[in-house]
């Protein structure tokens, strides 16, 4: 039995060394900040039975065994390690505590106007206005009819020519993106442009 639990504890902590490498391999820095839907990997060493994966709730907390619920989102995996080791030191001795995301889901940006899917995509490190586009199906309009405004949490707005991102994808015109960004994309009336 003891031995069971010994090799359920070094996969435990081989996954979690696995996701943390993954983790700082797709980009995201050591001092990554938990957000709702995020999903992390708790490893208990020497106790395997608190190992386990999670998804943080859309109210930034988690529920975890003999410590109850907890606010996981604004913490570092680093702070949320150090809280809930700190939680079951009060009845389990020789406790350590690893925390590693698994999958990022609270860095999001979002997509409104002339696409064929608008609404709320995942974020990737380098991610760039058209790779936001893209997954929302396309535009539904010519990319010479679109007016395009990138809307960032600062405040801040950028101007974006569709049809110069098209022609050169790899130019300053096809913006890159930060997370929580709004891609508002505007279809001109065709009719208001006409002359008679």
């Amino acid at each position: 039995m003891q031995r069971l639990r010994l090799l359920a504890l070094a996969t435990a902590l081989l996954v979690s060394t696995t996701l943390a490498g993954h983790a700082l391999a797709d980009g995201q820095e050591p001092d990554y900040v938990l957000g709702p839907d995020d999903v992390i990997a708790i490893a208990v060493a020497n106790h395997p039975e608190l190992s386990m994966t999670m998804q943080i709730m859309p109210d930034g907390k988690i529920a975890f065994p003999e410590v109850g619920e907890l606010r996981a989102a604004g913490k570092t995996p680093r702070d949320l390690a150090a809280e809930l080791q700190a939680a079951l030191e009060k009845q389990r001795n020789n406790v350590q505590v690893v925390v590693t995301v698994v999958t990022p889901k609270s860095l999001r940006v979002r997509v409104v106007g002339a696409v064929k899917a608008p609404g709320v995509y995942d974020y990737r490190r380098g991610m760039r206005a058209l790779d936001l586009v893209a997954l929302a199906g396309g535009l539904t309009a010519r990319p010479a009819r679109v007016r395009a405004r990138i809307l960032s949490t600062d405040g801040t707005v950028r101007e974006l020519k569709v049809s110069d991102a098209i022609q050169k994808p790899e130019s300053e015109a096809n913006a890159a993106l930060n997370v929580d960004d709004l891609l508002l994309l505007d279809e001109s009336d065709p009719v208001a442009n006409m002359a008679y």
